[in-house]
C-alpha cells in the first residue's frame, strides 16, 4: 500500500513508547467519490490499529484526531473508513448514507462511516466510494503471504467488523 499512488504519506503516523517500540499506527489513502461521473476527492482513513497490550489508552482515537487536523489542513472535503460505529462515532464520524455517500455497489452499511473535515467543501459531495485497486486481494497471493508466519489461532475482538 505504501508505493501506491493513492498513498498519502503526509497522513502516514506511527505512535512509539519511549523505547521506540512502535504500538500503534494509522495509514491513509486518497479515494474518490463518484457522483454522476464527477470524482470529488475524499480520504480513506485505514488501516489504523493499536497493539492489543496497549489498546484502551486512547492511542488509536489519538493517531485518528492528528490524522484528521492535518486532512482537514491539506484540503480533503471529508474522511471515510469502515470500522465499528461505536468507536469512530466518538470522533466526528457517522453513517456516510447520511451524507449521500454509499458503497461502491450502492449499498449503505452502518460501518461504513464519513467525517466531514470542511463543510463548505463537503455540501457538493455525494455519490459511491470508489475503492482504490490497492485494496484488491488477491486470495492465493494472501495465502502465500500468510505461510511465511507461524500459525495462530484466529481470535475476533470488539470493534472488529468482521470475525
Amino acid at each position: 500500500m505504501r508505493n501506491a499512488p493513492c498513498f498519502v504519506r503526509e497522513l502516514a503516523y506511527v505512535c512509539e513508547t519511549q523505547e521506540g517500540k512502535i504500538v500503534g499506527a494509522c495509514y491513509c489513502t486518497e479515494t474518490r467519490i463518484r457522483d454522476e461521473g464527477y470524482d470529488h476527492i475524499a480520504l480513506c482513513v485505514g488501516p489504523i490499529g493499536v497493539l492489543p497490550e496497549y489498546q484502551r489508552r486512547g492511542i488509536g482515537l489519538k493517531l485518528l484526531s492528528i490524522t484528521l487536523a492535518r486532512a482537514k489542513s491539506l484540503g480533503y472535503s471529508c474522511a471515510v473508513l469502515y470500522g465499528n460505529p461505536d468507536y469512530y462515532h466518538k470522533s466526528g464520524f457517522t453513517d456516510a448514507a447520511r451524507f449521500g455517500i454509499h458503497n461502491q455497489d450502492g449499498s449503505d452499511m452502518s460501518e461504513f462511516m464519513c467525517c466531514p473535515l470542511d463543510p463548505a467543501k463537503m455540501a457538493t459531495v455525494k455519490g459511491r466510494y470508489q475503492e482504490d485497486p490497492v485494496f484488491n486481494l488477491d486470495e492465493e497471493e494472501l495465502k502465500d503471504f500468510e505461510r511465511i508466519f507461524p500459525s495462530k489461532e484466529k481470535h475476533s475482538f470488539p470493534g472488529q467488523i468482521f470475525g
